[in-house]
């Protein structure tokens, strides 16, 4: 299933932010009010590579809440799913890093945030100093083959 891009103005992203029900009923939860802070955040830098929002971001109020019912409730099921719509995706682990630092660390901030591991690490550089020479391959062992007829 291909993920979902919700791409939205950082004008826009404060809107929603400031207008949440969320962040202004304190027994909302926090993880939502918490992802849709980080999310206002995301639309004001200039990350590395894409970022994917979570799709929480992008439903209406009514199921925000449904999805924070269900993370929530969650009874033994796939817990990594329920935390599927509140998922920050980023292509990149520095962008990936970076966030984490900010949101986690600095503004203590309960969000859910991942790193696609598919993508290519930078380049080793040359190593100084030469390859020792590969060790040889043992050769497959056949065995006998089995004479029934022995006793």
């Amino acid at each position: 299933m291909p993920r979902l891009r919700i791409k939205i103005s950082a004008q826009k992203g404060l809107e929603l932010l400031q207008q949440h029900p969320a962040l202004k009923d304190q027994e909302d939860d926090v993880v939502l009010k918490d992802t849709i802070q980080a999310a206002a955040w995301c639309q004001l830098q200039s990350f590395k590579d894409s970022v994917s929002l979570p799709e929480v971001i992008g439903m209406e109020g009514w199921e925000q809440m449904a999805a924070s019912t269900q993370r929530k409730s969650h009874d033994g099921g796939d817990e990594e799913e329920t935390w599927k719509p509140f998922q920050f995706s980023f292509r990149l682990h520095t962008d990936y890093e970076l966030f984490c630092v900010e949101m986690m660390d600095r503004r203590n901030l309960k969000v859910f945030a991942s790193f696609e591991s598919n993508t290519s690490p930078p380049p080793r550089p040359p190593s100084p100093s030469p390859s020792p020479s590969p060790l040889p391959v043992p050769l497959p062992v056949t065995p006998a083959p089995h004479n029934s007829n022995v006793v």
